[in-house]
């Protein structure tokens, strides 16, 4: 077993071990999961599998967790790429949210989204300039 704060590896077998780029998924992962729980006063765990890398809600029925696993893959596509400094990929990020505000602004569920990214940026790998910036942009969509 391999565990973070809030990320466990229940499926690891006796005498495997978590690699280097499994780890760096998991820190960001982990990073990222701190914020949203403390933003939603949560304690979710995520079970990461081994298997298949993915990760998954300790709880199925969890649907904060759930929502929150719904945005890993981007997240560690945007932190895995070489070019995850660049405003182009940053700007890709930006404008995936700017679609997500345009269709919440009429939903029960907008609080909740100004809840989880406001002055929010992807966490463990964008610069302080990069992270200051999607803050910044992020807000400016919120408004």
């Amino acid at each position: 077993m391999f565990s973070s704060k809030n990320i466990l590896c229940l499926d690891l077998e006796v005498g495997n071990s978590i690699t280097a780029a499994e780890q760096f998924n998991i820190s960001i992962v982990s990073a990222n999961l701190a914020d949203f729980n403390f933003r939603f006063e949560t304690e979710i765990v995520l079970h990461y599998s081994s298997n298949t890398g993915e990760f998954e809600p300790m709880d199925a029925e969890d649907l904060l967790a759930g929502w929150f696993c719904d945005g890993i893959k981007e997240l560690l596509a945007l932190a895995n790429s070489k070019a995850n400094h660049s405003k182009e990929h940053i700007d890709r990020y930006i404008s995936n949210r700017k679609s997500e505000v345009g269709h919440l602004k009429i939903s029960s569920t907008f609080g909740s989204y100004c809840k989880r990214y406001h002055n929010h940026s992807p966490l463990g790998f964008l610069s302080y300039d990069n992270e200051e910036y999607v803050k910044k942009e992020m807000n400016s969509l919120l408004i």
